[in-house]
């Protein structure tokens, strides 16, 4: 260990992280003895954007005789070809 603390070291992120990063810091403290690698700390912000919540159709509740005289009159209106 030449206790030189001038060696950079790499911090990778996947494209799109870069405006993620709150902080980015070396932690001295965290150092194991006789190594020449700093611990890098990253703090990112990864809150979740809240979305509407789409209600789902329940096919399990469908009145299918209501549905079928609905669609056969629907489907009447449509001339044939």
């Amino acid at each position: 260990n030449t206790k030189n603390h001038i060696r950079s070291d790499n911090v990778f992120y996947s494209v799109g992280l870069e405006d993620k990063f709150m902080q980015c810091s070396i932690e001295f403290h965290l150092c194991p003895i006789i190594i020449n690698h700093f611990p890098i700390i990253s703090v990112l912000d990864l809150q979740l954007e809240h979305t509407l919540n789409t209600p789902q159709l329940n096919y399990c509740q469908v009145s299918w005789e209501d549905f079928s005289k609905i669609l056969t009159s629907q489907l009447n209106i449509i001339p044939l070809p």
